[in-house]
């Protein structure tokens, strides 16, 4: 079956639907279809395209999961919520637009789309889950919308291509191996509002030169700069917290240089 021609009277396409429907490329979902459940394409390998209908909320997990023909995606501006791995390992997705209908994008979503490039998150998204873009090997530029108060762990590990990222002032918490093996970034600017850097967060990023952390950063996890070997200057506040462990793997004959600073304003004059 490569073909697939739906009554337009469904309105469920049930968990599982089409899984493993391995030589189904061409489907035209019903525009009176509301749900799209669990696993409903998941290993569709040769499906190419699709559109989802105006009615639709929400795609399932693992919705199509595995799909690697799959190069692009139509959402309808109904969707409010991308269910975890929806997209995992759809290797050929070059583009999706997201609505800004949007709020949510649960784990793993886009987890390994390696020919994504770019990706346009509209400001209404609160939540990006974890591994979100994990593997996404070809994206170069993504920012970060401004509801967005923590990043999540992996979520932007071994984006290889990824040279800027603009990161907003409402974010509190930059998750554990966020930016891990992100080896095209040199420079990122850390929002005065994060009070937490996980462990591992810039581990290989072979390319970043310097950083520095804001005043009101709390703690640094283990291993967070660990095999950055170009890294040259890092400003630290006196009363941030890490260990030795924090510069894992960057070479001794570096000239990287902490510099600590004092996170609380100078008293200048008095009147």
């Amino acid at each position: 079956m490569s073909q697939l021609t739906l009554p337009e009277k469904i309105r469920v396409l049930g968990c599982a639907c089409f899984y493993e429907c391995i030589n189904l490329n061409k489907l035209l979902i019903p525009q009176n279809t509301e749900k799209i459940e669990k696993g409903c394409f998941s290993f569709c390998h040769n499906l190419k395209t699709i559109q989802i209908p105006s009615n639709v909320t929400k795609i399932g997990k693992e919705c199509f999961c595995e799909c690697c023909n799959l190069s692009s995606v139509t959402l309808s501006t109904s969707v409010t919520k991308i269910g975890k791995s929806s997209f995992y390992g759809c290797i050929n997705l070059v583009s999706i637009n997201i609505p800004t209908s949007v709020l949510q994008l649960e784990d793993a979503c886009f987890y390994g789309c390696s020919k994504l490039s770019v990706i346009d998150i509209p400001e209404n998204v609160s939540e990006i889950g974890k591994c979100c873009f994990y593997g996404c090997s070809n994206l170069m530029l993504f920012r970060i919308p401004i509801n967005i108060a923590q990043i999540c762990d992996s979520c932007f590990s071994y984006c290889s291509k990824l040279s800027h990222i603009d990161i907003p002032n409402t974010v509190s918490q930059i998750g554990k191996c966020c930016f891990y093996g992100c080896a095209n970034v040199s420079s990122l600017r850390i929002p005065q509002n994060v009070t937490e850097i996980g462990c591992a967060c810039f581990y290989g990023c072979v390319n970043l030169n310097n950083i520095r952390i804001p005043k009101n950063t709390i703690k640094i996890g283990d291993f967070c700069f660990g095999n950055c070997p170009k890294l040259r200057t890092i400003y630290i506040p006196k009363t941030t917290k890490y260990n030795e462990f924090c510069f894992y793997g960057v070479p001794n004959t570096t000239s990287a240089k902490i510099i600590k600073y004092d996170s609380k304003p100078r008293c200048v004059s008095v009147l």
